[in-house]
């Protein structure tokens, strides 16, 4: 198989096989960006068969096939010409396996290409004309010395504005001088205003090829599908909008959290019978606060309530008590029948290991991913008016006053300058597993409740609550 000129490289990629059996170029119609802007102006050559632009930015929302068009275009460019180097480097582990995934499906689908590409660990060989194709997550060091070998040389860059660090950036960049016939290609979504990525994109404007889609251009994707995943603001610009934005924005509107406010409500001093509850607890001893959250899921209002709250507020001079916190659990426990209590293991080990056994306990460490969790499980539910308070000022001033912070792992809540954000950690993590207790159903039993492979087995979120994703532990 031999791909030289456009018209062969394009022809090549309508032949690609689609997971659903369909060809690629069945689809094209319907979403002529994916030739026009995205592809022609990857694979074109100049008159000596050097790329046409020897740096390729294209900026693609959420969802518009940028890790298939990585796919594509790597298999092109080895399969073109002689002894060419085609080095895909991802965010992370499981973007790489996301590309290497997308190979191995055009293979499976097609009997030509896996006669053609030869597999190994985290590469494919083209025997006959000793063409590789390479899958790298971050690693910079090894991309030192990259190129010594190879006549041709292709580095594309899947979603670079995610990368955390500018190092592989560097490394890619400095390489391309190495060798004749050389492009680097990123395929990502917007970033952050601001970022080291802004300023290598302003490059590419300046000396390359950029494209960048003004918003949804997929067919396949609707703006109701958009509008009902759910996310902040900001966020959604950025993902789907495929706008550069700020790091910080609002998490939630006035409107929002008035519609959740019940001024019949008050708080609970004990449980309903039949009832199950669910209290979050999180621990700060000197400058944060200690905030304990009781929580229950209402099937009649398909919405997560909230019972009640309590908050310590210590100094480096008088730190709040672990006494007195295990002494309210205690009382919890008695008053809102054997709740399910969720708590991180930092500063209260000792604690859980007095209690358990006697009380339903479940640690919850906070973390990057844990904290994007619950982010996102009081986003969907407020931003749907199903999360149900009583009226509390400090609650409300806390949850207004909340920034979504976004990074190269994705977006979470944060508090402002001089700000907190105790009393919204801890309503979230009751939120997030009284979520999923009301989804299953079930009460919680006294051995511990659900199982984090039942959650898993399940689909580990709320189909009708966008967001609401599986607890880590």
């Amino acid at each position: 198989m031999t791909i030289e000129g456009i018209d062969k490289a394009l022809e090549f990629v309508r032949a690609l096989t689609l997971p659903d059996g369909r060809k690629l170029g069945e689809t094209l119609p319907a979403d002529p960006w994916l030739v026009d802007d995205v592809l022609t102006p990857i694979l074109a050559h100049d008159a000596d068969g050097l790329p046409l632009h020897r740096l390729c930015w294209v900026e693609l929302g959420r969802g518009h096939y940028k890790t298939g068009a990585v796919a594509a275009v790597a298999m092109v460019e080895a399969l073109r010409g002689y002894g060419t180097d085609v080095v895909c480097i991802a965010a992370d582990q499981d973007q790489a396996r996301l590309i290497i995934e997308a190979i191995d499906g055009q293979c499976s689908r097609n009997p030509a290409l896996a006669r053609q590409f030869k597999p190994g660990r985290d590469e494919y060989r083209v025997v006959k004309n000793r063409s590789r194709i390479r899958i790298f997550a971050s690693d910079a060091a090894s991309f030192f010395g990259l190129g010594v070998d190879a006549r041709r040389l292709r580095i594309i860059a899947d979603e670079v504005t995610q990368w955390r660090q500018r190092d592989l950036w560097d490394a890619a960049l400095s390489t391309l001088p190495k060798v004749k016939d050389a492009q680097l290609i990123a395929v990502t979504n917007a970033g952050l205003i601001g970022s080291w990525q802004e300023e290598a994109r302003a490059v590419f404007a300046a000396a390359g090829y950029l494209f960048a889609a003004p918003g949804v251009v997929a067919s396949w994707i609707s703006a109701e599908e958009v509008d009902g995943l759910g996310l902040p603001e900001v966020v959604r610009r950025r993902y789907y909008g495929n706008e550069w934005v700020s790091a910080e924005g609002d998490f939630i509107t006035q409107a929002m959290l008035a519609a959740c406010i019940d001024p019949e409500r008050g708080a609970r001093i004990v449980g309903e019978p039949s009832v199950r509850y669910v209290t979050g607890l999180d621990l700060g001893l000197t400058h944060d606060r200690t905030v304990r959250a009781i929580a229950h899921y209402d099937a009649e209002l398909d919405a997560v309530v909230v019972d009640a709250l309590r908050v310590w507020q210590g100094s480096k001079a008088e730190p709040v008590s672990i006494e007195d916190v295990e002494a309210d659990l205690w009382h919890v426990h008695e008053a809102f029948r054997h709740p399910l209590f969720v708590l991180d293991p930092w500063q209260l080990k000792g604690t859980i290991e007095r209690l358990r056994g006697r009380m339903q306990i479940e640690e919850f460490t906070f973390s990057s991913p844990s904290i994007m969790q619950i982010s996102e499980t009081l986003y969907s539910l407020i931003s749907a008016g199903r999360l149900r308070l009583y009226p509390d000022p400090e609650l409300e001033r806390e949850l207004l006053a909340l920034q979504v912070r976004q990074t190269a792992l994705g977006w979470r809540i944060d508090h402002g300058r001089g700000g907190f954000s105790d009393r919204a950690i801890a309503v979230g993590l009751a939120a997030l597993r009284a979520v999923e207790t009301g989804w299953r159903g079930s009460s919680i039993d006294p051995s511990g409740g659900l199982s984090r492979e039942e959650i898993e087995d399940a689909g580990g979120h709320l189909p009708e609550m966008q967001g609401v994703r599986e607890l880590t532990f």
